[in-house]
């Protein structure tokens, strides 16, 4: 259905304009069909035809029938009055002739088709009771044109059928599918008569089949409900769509009340919203991550200058201190203090990316390679850590100790999301195109253009994150464990920013975690440069 939507209208006004004009169809409809029974027996009489049927052939007629039909009175008579009616309606014709003469259907209305003199196709209704004419047994009928009717009718469903949203229609009563048209079908993936046999609540989602039954009842008790409802449902093949449903009370010319539905495809909008909040909330994780970079590069910077002091005021107390005295082991208590707090200070440059890096060109899967040793004894004994790096093409331009912490600190955080399993870490290096959309959602990812990219990835089989996890992995101190374990991931995050990079991380309960390290490729000059240096 969406295929055809209406370029740059809003669903809901199309979804109400539709459903206002099959109403008023059937209201024309409605009108026509009590059109007679309304205006009293004047306009029953004016509008009705009498025929008497004998033996076959009509023996009485009133000039009205004849002039509708185009023949002459001689024409009716000299042939058997089913020859006027059409081919496909004949059979049942004859057999409702048989009952009523039988008196089996007294007063029983039927509707058949005649054929004009010059071919028109005209609809009648005939309503025939058993009788004598001249003292022999004959049908006595009433005969009144519903053409207009049929046309209205045709042009009713011709429009339902040909409608390109889904449309049907239901017995408020028992909520059995009256009605049904292709594009309802074709969006859901039945056969008409599969739908006819279900009932429409079970093409619902779970979730919203309660809302439906209660919309449902509160339309058969005449109370208020709003016009328009979205509904996640579920085609036959299991796939998720969105519709937007209208409904509305019709009333036919029986006083029958039926319910009919107007629907919406909106499941390319709905994936676009979901999509939308999805990048809204990537892009308030990644302000935040931001902001608390600025925050930490502010305050490390301020904190450095309070350390210059306490450590000049230091040596210059120890000046003074007497070797080996209770002045000076206080004194020594304060420079490891200030050493400590001149490490933090450099995480948290870290974190902010604004330590000063040595970037320079480098193979990064040589990188990993000279690091196996290392890494193999950073993991657990119940760790299989298998370090898969490309051969070639995998050259950036970085600080070759910076990228070892970015690499250790995965691992390790890898092997420890196995817990006390048995597990695997693997370590791979390669080479990958990256489009815009690819790096929408990627930590830092603004950073880097579209296109090629070096990547570094980590991942291991442990029980992966929740979304709430997920959401915070890179803030500093942040940790699953009972206490916080540092910066490590935010770290390795402020690496990655400093060396204008970005991070993937594909996750989720049971599935494991996948971080992926994009950077950009060392540019032509330093890819010579480091092949030409001397080893």
């Amino acid at each position: 259905m969406s295929e055809r939507q209406t370029k740059g209208a809003h669903p809901r006004t199309e979804l109400e304009k539709a459903l206002g004009r099959i109403a008023e169809l059937e209201e024309e409809n409605r009108r026509l069909r009590q059109e007679v029974t309304e205006h009293g027996s004047l306009l029953r009489v004016a509008s009705e035809s009498l025929i008497v049927a004998q033996d076959g052939r009509l023996v009485f007629f009133t000039p009205s029938f004849a002039e509708m039909v185009s023949y002459s009175p001689t024409e009716f008579t000299a042939a058997e009055f089913i020859e006027f009616a059409h081919p496909e309606d004949r059979a049942g014709l004859m057999a409702r002739y048989a009952d009523a003469l039988a008196m089996r259907a007294e007063g029983e209305e039927a509707e058949f088709r005649t054929i004009a003199k010059n071919g028109a196709v005209r609809w009648y209704r005939i309503r025939g009771t058993a009788g004598t004419w001249n003292g022999k047994p004959a049908l006595l009928c009433s005969l009144r044109e519903i053409t207009s009717e049929k046309s209205a009718e045709a042009k009713y469903r011709n429009l339902l059928e040909m409608a390109p949203i889904g449309v049907f229609e239901t017995d408020l009563t028992t909520g059995r599918l009256l009605r049904v048209n292709d594009s309802m079908c074709t969006a859901l993936g039945y056969t008409r008569g599969e739908l006819m046999a279900m009932d429409p609540i079970a093409i619902l989602a779970p979730e919203g089949r309660a809302l439906g039954e209660e919309r449902r009842e509160l339309k058969r008790q005449g109370r208020p409900v709003s016009p328009t409802m979205e509904y996640r449902i579920l085609r036959k093949d299991g796939r998720e769509a969105w519709i937007l449903l209208a409904s509305k009370l019709i009333r036919d010319a029986d006083g029958q009340v039926t319910f009919l539905l107007v629907a919406q495809d909106i499941t390319e909008r709905k994936q676009a919203e979901k999509e939308q909040q999805r990048l809204e909330a990537h892009m308030r994780q990644t302000q935040k991550l931001e902001s608390l970079g600025v925050l930490a590069g502010h305050i490390a910077h301020d904190f450095n200058n309070l350390l210059a002091v306490i450590l000049g005021s230091e040596r210059l107390a120890r000046s003074e201190a007497p070797a080996g005295s209770h002045f000076a082991e206080q004194l020594d208590q304060i420079r490891s203090a200030a050493k400590l707090a001149e490490a933090l200070t450099r995480q948290m440059l870290t974190y902010s990316g604004k330590t000063s890096a040595s970037l320079v060109p480098l193979d990064l899967s040589k990188l990993i390679g000279e690091m196996a040793e290392l890494l193999e004894a950073s993991v657990s004994e119940r760790c299989h850590l298998e370090i898969s790096p490309a051969n070639g093409r995998t050259m950036v331009e970085g600080d070759p100790t910076q990228l070892r912490q970015v690499v250790m600190n995965l691992v390790t955080n890898a092997s420890e999301a196995l817990g006390n399993r048995p597990g695997r870490v693997v370590v791979r290096t390669g080479l990958i195109s990256a489009d815009a959309g690819y790096l929408a959602d990627a930590l830092g990812g603004r950073e880097l253009e579209a296109g090629d990219c070096v990547y570094l990835e980590v991942s291991d089989g442990g029980e992966g994150m929740g979304e709430e996890t997920r959401k915070r992995i890179f803030e500093p101190y942040f940790s699953t464990k009972s206490t916080g374990r540092g910066l490590g991931l935010a770290s390795v995050l402020g690496i990655v920013r400093g060396h204008r990079g970005a991070i993937k991380l594909e996750t989720g309960r049971d599935r494991g975690t996948i971080f992926r390290v994009l950077f950009s490729p060392a540019s032509s000059a330093a890819r010579s440069s480091e092949s030409e240096a001397p080893r």
